[in-house]
């Protein structure tokens, strides 16, 4: 008869649950809490005898008024917004409120989740007598067990998710694992081959930490076979030092559970009490394994990013070695073509001199090519730093210009430089500067087939506009997005009408954020384009690195 308690308010916290029409019944009234149940409109229209027995008043007294009259000043309060919340989403929320009877003022822990029919379930705890209120003898049925799960679990949830390395996770699951089963100790072992790792324990028996057992006949074998929560008293999964330490720090009895993601056991995680403690409950067990299975997915995740960066790492090095490895002959073969380009080594014929141009003109690509997976690899590996100093900006734009303006001259294009008058200095890295503006000048002209590609450079707040525009093909707006991204192409088919590593604005735009700027971009396709480098005229942040990394990098 009646409802299944736990099941009940379960429900209520997750998702919301319909009544049952028996909810008025001695059920309720038997619950250790103080059970409300309110309308929409916050009427109390229910109230157990645990109204009754915590407020020493009738239970009549309170049904027909609102909540907030039976609180006073709670609707007043930062609190009210916290309750008001459940009726919009329906996540059960708690707060601190004060009774005041005709004996006492008493604190009180309020507790409110929505039903599927519109109502609110609502529990009261005295928080002087919280311990002995909350813990009765068949956990399973205890109203506020489940909600304190709920709660606990949105809490473990959230902070195992934002862990990103290994580390963090053990040391937020032992932390959880401690707090909420009431345990003195507590640790994660993986499973390495046929032995288990202790990775970290808090508390008596840390000396375990780095320590391992082998998996046969221990404990943790247990806890592989059965899939669940195995307990012990005698230290079977330790053998040895392991043994020792645990005796020598007074450890007693021990829960393991299994950590078990994508149907893979990766390892076990351990909560313990010290020799003479209570023994765990079945409460705890189970808030242990819930704890567990969230331990186990963020453990895998936070593994599979580790070895991702690891993956990352070692392309970065590949680039690095190979870039370098590539420009040393690549170096000596530029400066051969230009000795015989030069007639140092004798006079050549015309058809020869052809074929030295052509050649000098492919290094050229290549040496471009490989400096710019050169510097990919120095920004990726954080080798690259700002050197700022007092730069005229028009030496600047005049050194882009040498570089720019040949590349325009070669396509049939105006180039138009729109300078203030006037001389202007700007804090800045003279070299990175130039680098992002040439890039930029460069793939202006490369998609741009006809029309001109304008420098024209203003200042404003405080800081000094560099634009690029062109009359090139534009770019969609669905498109921007990859702009900036390592390898990005826009057209990335084998018939592309224009090669390149797909690197030069990936490396424009860390470049800017280096300098303390950034790089905007306005386009209409068949129209043209503008990208707008913006660099703080005092010059960047003292603490630029590279780590200052723009959104959307990967794996950083």
């Amino acid at each position: 008869m009646g409802c299944d308690i736990g099941a009940f308010r379960h429900r209520s916290a997750e998702s919301g649950f319909a009544l049952p029409p028996t909810y008025r019944t001695s059920t309720l009234d038997a619950a250790p809490a103080a059970v409300f149940v309110l309308d929409a409109e916050w009427r109390i229209t229910f109230a157990n005898g645990g109204w009754e027995r915590l407020a020493a008043g009738s239970a009549m007294d309170v049904v027909g008024r609102t909540l907030w009259d039976v609180f006073p000043g709670l609707a007043e309060s930062a609190r009210a917004a916290i309750l008001t919340g459940v009726l919009a989403d329906g996540v059960a929320r708690s707060v601190a409120v004060d009774y005041a009877s005709s004996e006492e003022c008493r604190e009180l822990e309020l507790q409110l989740a929505r039903t599927a029919t519109g109502d609110l379930f609502c529990e009261l705890y005295d928080v002087r007598d919280a311990t002995d209120e909350v813990a009765p003898v068949d956990e399973s049925d205890d109203l506020a067990d489940d909600t304190a799960d709920v709660a606990m679990l949105r809490s473990a949830t959230r902070q195992l998710s934002e862990a990103t390395d290994s580390a963090s996770v053990l040391r937020t699951a032992t932390a959880f694992v401690q707090r909420e089963c009431a345990a003195d100790g507590a640790g994660v072992g993986v499973i390495q081959g046929d032995r288990v790792m202790v990775l970290h324990f808090d508390g008596p028996g840390g000396g375990a930490t780095g320590s391992s057992y082998p998996i046969a006949r221990s404990l943790t074998a247990r806890v592989i076979r059965s899939g669940t929560v195995e307990r012990e008293r005698r230290y079977e999964p330790f053998d040895g030092p392991l043994r020792d330490i645990m005796q020598q720090d007074g450890v007693g009895e021990m829960m393991l559970a299994p950590l078990v993601a994508y149907n893979q056991t990766v390892g076990v995680l351990a909560a313990s009490r010290l020799r003479g403690a209570p023994e765990f409950t079945a409460g705890d067990e189970h808030r242990l394994r819930l704890i567990a299975d969230h331990a186990a997915v963020a453990l895998w995740k936070s593994r599979l990013l580790e070895q991702a960066r690891a993956a990352n790492q070692a392309k970065t090095n590949f680039l690095a070695t190979m870039s370098h490895e590539l420009r040393t002959p690549l170096t000596a073969l530029t400066g051969y073509s230009e000795l015989l380009a030069d007639d140092i080594l004798g006079p050549m014929p015309p058809q020869q001199k052809d074929v030295v141009e052509r050649m000098r003109a492919v290094t050229h690509h290549l040496t471009v090519l490989i400096d710019e997976v050169l510097a990919f690899s120095n920004l990726e590996g954080g080798r690259e730093h700002v050197r700022a100093a007092s730069v005229s900006l028009e030496e600047l734009v005049y050194a882009v210009s040498a570089v720019a303006r040949p590349l325009a001259d070669q396509k049939g294009l105006d180039y138009l430089l729109d300078l203030p008058s006037g001389e202007r200095l700007l804090t800045t890295d003279a070299d990175k500067a130039r680098q992002i503006l040439v890039n930029l000048i460069g793939n202006a002209v490369k998609f741009t087939d006809r029309g001109q590609v304008v420098l024209q450079v203003r200042e404003h707040d405080g800081e000094m506009h560099f634009l690029v525009t062109d009359t090139g093909m534009g770019i969609a707006a669905e498109d921007r997005g990859r702009l900036f991204q390592a390898f990005g192409q826009l057209d990335a088919s084998l018939t592309r009408r224009h090669g390149g590593t797909g690197l030069g604005l990936y490396i424009s735009g860390r470049l800017a954020h280096l300098l303390g700027g950034r790089i905007d971009v306005e386009s209409e396709v068949g129209v043209g384009s503008t990208f707008r480098l913006v660099l703080p005229v005092a010059g960047p942040p003292a603490a630029a690195d590279a780590d200052r990394t723009p959104p959307g990098s990967p794996l950083r």
